[in-house]
């Protein structure tokens, strides 16, 4: 398993851009250490990632917000979008040359599971060639990297619903999509 957002390889960027001819979202992040890995996100796999993503962000707002005060929900509105705005989008994807430890072709992604750790969320990808990759996203990242696919998907005409979920708060987070 590789893995991606340890403090010794820690992610750098991520960029998404949906390609019509393979009519999926091709998925490049860089990593601290000078790597790139890419990916082929499917609608189903970018749909089910979305959705898993929101109930993320919902656990965590609600998780640093007290259930006792007037407000909450509004409180709770404000906590998501201060993260939303948080991420740096004014900087374009670093197009340097970096070590592809994949390869140059984009490795298709076949399921997620994605889990809710305290300071965020850990992706487990499993690719068609049978590899497994962690991403360790801190709640910042992750709330930009929701950004990220929202806009894709947006510019991909795929008719995802991205609404937030109007999903109660749970303590853990767990979403397999196959």
């Amino acid at each position: 398993m590789i893995q991606i957002g340890s403090p010794m390889a820690g992610i750098n960027q991520i960029t998404a851009a949906y390609l019509p001819a393979e009519d999926r979202l091709l998925l490049r992040i860089s990593s601290q250490a000078g790597e790139e890995f890419r990916f082929w996100l499917t609608r189903r796999v970018v749909a089910g990632l979305l959705s898993a993503f929101g109930r993320v962000v919902d656990s965590w707002a609600e998780t640093v917000t007290p259930d006792d005060i007037p407000g909450r929900e509004v409180l709770l509105d404000f906590k998501r979008e201060q993260l939303a705005a948080q991420g740096d989008f004014s900087k374009s994807y670093d197009q340097e040359d970096k070590t592809l430890p994949f390869g140059e072709a984009a490795l298709l992604v076949v399921g997620v599971n994605v889990q809710l750790v305290a300071d965020g969320a850990v992706l487990n990808f499993t690719l068609a060639d049978g590899r497994n990759m962690r991403l360790q996203l801190d709640i910042r990242l992750l709330s930009g990297f929701h950004r990220i696919l929202s806009d894709s998907v947006l510019k991909a005409e795929w008719q995802i619903d991205l609404s937030a979920p109007a999903l109660p708060a749970i303590p853990s987070v767990s979403c397999v999509v196959q």
